[in-house]
């Protein structure tokens, strides 16, 4: 068994055929490293494998101020592996801020690197990866959905806030994004739905563009506005124009602790093809 470091550029272009196997559970490595082999100076990356032979066990990078990713297509967990990418990086004074990866990756990264320091891991966030297709045949809403202009700045900043706020618990003065906001806004990120009344009620984000499909992220709909199926409307509305536009899927993670919400995505056509968990370091 042998671990094998690589700079973005040498490690996409032998991982990515196998990163593309499975695109949606893949794609955060897969486009930190299409990112990264974009740019000039590959030092301050860390990508590489954990080999056997001639097949790869698992694959990583880590990307600072970002937790370590793992992959591997093999459901059951090497321990050696991870005991042995757990003492490369402590024996190389690497920073790892945590660790992604699913759950038995995780779990099993976590009690290598324990057994090796004294460090602690904090559970953040336990989520599904859901992937879609095909569309379902669903009872819609009425009213339309649309891209965000210039108009809808602050809202769209205020409601980027309260999404923050409610899935990862980070607190975002919405003054302070108003020029990130502005530019997702020129790059269309933001796609909005307008009930019948024209108010603005639901958004979101096709936010990372993969190879053969796009993730969807900021899925948020107020308070006051839910339970009437607008974000199931505006998801279909964006689903159908995505897969118009040649995605051959749509990705998306989803909190475990948001069951109503995960069945609203199944209705549509959304299956969950992994689970995905982050955990902090403790310090």
């Amino acid at each position: 068994m042998e671990l094998v470091i690589s700079n973005a550029i040498d490690f996409l272009g032998e991982h990515k055929d196998y990163l593309l196997k499975r695109e949606s559970v893949s794609q955060l490595i897969l486009f930190n490293a299409m990112a990264k082999a974009k740019e000039e100076n590959q030092d301050s990356y860390l990508f590489g494998k954990i080999v056997n032979g001639d097949d790869a066990l698992i694959v990583f990078c880590n990307i600072l101020p970002y937790k370590l990713l793992i992959y591997s297509e093999e459901k059951e967990v090497k321990e050696d592996a991870m005991e042995l990418l757990a003492r490369y990086i402590l024996e190389h004074n690497i920073e790892i801020n945590g660790v992604n990866s699913n759950s038995i990756y995780t779990t099993a990264f976590i009690e290598q690197y324990r057994k090796l320091t004294n460090v602690e891991f904090k559970q953040i966030l336990a989520m599904d990866i859901m992937e879609l297709r095909e569309l379902s045949s669903v009872d819609l809403t009425k009213g339309h959905s649309r891209l965000a202009n210039a108009k809808d700045r602050d809202l769209m900043a205020q409601w980027e806030s309260e999404f923050a706020f409610e899935a990862l618990g980070e607190v975002i003065d919405p003054n302070r994004i108003l020029e990130k906001v502005e530019r997702q806004i020129e790059h269309q990120v933001f796609y909005l739905f307008e009930n019948e009344e024209n108010e603005i009620v639901s958004m979101a984000a096709p936010a990372r563009k993969l190879i053969h499909g796009t993730c969807i992220n900021y899925v948020y709909t107020p308070k006051k506005y839910r339970g009437r199926n607008y974000a199931m409307t505006n998801m279909y509305h964006l689903c159908n124009q995505l897969l118009k536009d040649g995605n051959q899927f749509v990705t998306l993670f989803v909190d475990k602790t948001n069951p109503i919400s995960n069945r609203v995505y199944k209705k549509i056509g959304f299956q969950i093809i992994e689970d995905c968990y982050d955990y902090s370091i403790i310090k």
